[in-house]
């Protein structure tokens, strides 16, 4: 199954898994604090699935219940998405996904829907003087949109992202690992380049043996050439697609999954995708503009 599919299904499924199992009406008194491990291309329904998966119901939604305080109060919440959307949705969104978890009823709509890294999101990137940002959906996009064009219309700069945090008093989360890969993408008719920066600061050393699988589609969604699973050396590294057959005439995008391995086991993952480059026949390469 090819990348692009792995990210939509698991997307589909994760806006579809919401009903969760009854929990205890209050977290104990002792109860450790609430991990949260999420990516860029996560809504906060995913990472509350993700974090009552292996976590006490009750105890993940005492977590989300100090957010909402926190917010009421005046104060930001330090959480992807959240930190950047005005208080008064930060009070009613954790609010209303902790009183779902207490009853054991479906996440809201607007919980499962709130993206932690909307367009260019938390980790907003400038586009060059005159180059047209990222972000919004364009035809065929079956993923989420985060970058820029760059390199005069030939590149594609964006952040695939993975980070793990722990609740702390009042509402707050320390987050202890960001692992973040930035990569630029260069097109051409029968292959495209990428150029891949590693930062994982701060950090525990709770992820580690970097990965990433880059697709190349054309048209709406057609396979035309992967680099397959590869490791990435936290000093970075460069990879190239050769694709089965020429763009020439058509467009083509990427898909880029980044994959670490956790030290509580499992890998943790983000999918990115590209724009569509147009590579039209009287050209001698590929654009984004």
């Amino acid at each position: 199954m090819r990348v692009l599919t792995r990210i939509t299904a698991t997307l589909a499924c994760a806006a579809l898994a919401t009903t969760l199992a009854t929990p205890a009406l209050a977290a104990p008194a002792d109860a450790p604090p609430v991990e949260w491990v999420v990516s860029s291309h996560d809504s906060l329904g995913d990472a509350i699935t993700t974090a009552t998966a292996t976590q006490d119901a009750a105890a993940v939604a005492a977590a989300l219940e100090a957010m909402s305080t926190r917010a009421a109060n005046g104060h930001k919440v330090d959480f992807p998405g959240l930190d950047t959307a005005p208080l008064a949705v930060v009070e009613s969104i954790t609010d209303a996904a902790a009183d779902a978890l207490k009853s054991g009823s479906d996440l809201p709509t607007d919980v499962t829907s709130f993206d932690l890294a909307p367009d260019s999101g938390a980790v907003v990137m400038q586009p060059a003087t005159g180059l047209r940002p990222g972000g919004g959906k364009v035809d065929g996009d079956l993923a989420q949109l985060n970058g820029y064009v760059s390199n005069n219309g030939y590149s594609f700069v964006q952040d695939n992202w993975i980070r793990r945090g722990l609740t702390s008093t009042g509402g707050t989360v320390n987050w202890t690992d960001k692992l973040t890969m930035k990569s630029y993408t260069t097109p051409s008719f029968t292959s495209s380049r990428h150029s891949l920066t590693m930062t994982y600061f701060p950090t525990t050393g709770f992820f580690s043996s970097p990965s990433v699988d880059i697709d190349a589609y054309t048209g709406i969604s057609s396979y035309v050439g992967s680099t397959g699973k590869v490791s990435i050396p936290l000093t970075g590294t460069s990879a190239k697609v050769a694709y089965y057959s020429s763009v020439k005439g058509g467009t083509v995008f990427h898909s880029l999954v980044l994959f670490a391995v956790q030290r509580t086991g499992g890998e943790a993952y983000d999918g990115q995708q590209t724009y569509k480059a147009k590579c039209p026949s009287d050209a001698t390469t590929c654009s984004y503009l």
